[in-house]
C-alpha cells in the first residue's frame, strides 16, 4: 500500500478519510484539502486491499486490463489498447443462481438465456496479480 504516498494529494485525503474511518462532520469537504497525509508521513493503516470490485469498474468505465510487450500490467481505455497488448479476459457470462438447504448460494455458468450474469476470468490468479500491479499505477496517474 506504499503507492498511497505517490498519489495525488486530493486522492490521498479521500483515501485517508475512508481507510482511517474519519467521522463525517461539518468539515467533510474541508478534509478533502488537508494536504497529502501519506506523503507527509501519516501511517498507512494495515488494511488488505481488495480488488474484487475492480472488474466492475473496468467494465463500467470501458477499460481493459492488459499486459504490454514489456510485461507491465496496465488498465487502459479500450480505444487505447494496442494490437500488441494482451487483454486479460474479464467478462460477464449468464448464470443460474441456486440456494441449497444450508442457505449456500451457488452460481453456475449456463449457455441458456438468463437475466443474471456473473464475472468470468479464465485465470483468477493471473487476474489478481495483474490488478495488484495495475491499480496502484492507475491510482498514481490521477493528477
Amino acid at each position: 500500500m506504499d503507492f498511497l504516498r505517490r498519489m495525488n494529494p486530493l486522492l490521498q485525503c479521500y483515501v485517508h478519510f475512508v481507510l482511517d474511518k474519519i467521522p463525517v462532520d461539518d468539515r467533510f469537504l474541508d478534509r478533502m484539502n488537508d494536504g497529502a497525509p501519506y506523503s507527509e508521513g501519516k501511517a498507512i493503516p494495515p488494511v488488505d486491499f481488495k480488488i474484487w470490485e475492480s472488474a466492475v469498474w473496468l467494465n463500467v468505465t470501458e477499460r481493459e486490463l492488459v499486459q504490454t510487450l514489456t510485461g507491465d500490467y496496465l488498465i487502459k481505455r479500450k480505444k487505447d489498447v494496442l494490437p500488441t497488448d494482451y487483454v486479460l479476459e474479464n467478462s460477464l457470462l449468464p448464470c443460474i443462481v441456486t440456494l441449497d438447504d444450508k442457505k449456500i448460494v451457488r452460481f453456475v455458468y449456463t449457455d441458456r438465456q438468463s437475466n443474471i450474469e456473473i464475472y468470468y476470468r479464465p485465470d483468477a490468479d493471473l487476474n489478481q496479480k495483474a490488478l495488484n500491479s495495475a491499480i496502484p499505477r492507475l491510482m498514481c496517474s490521477y493528477r
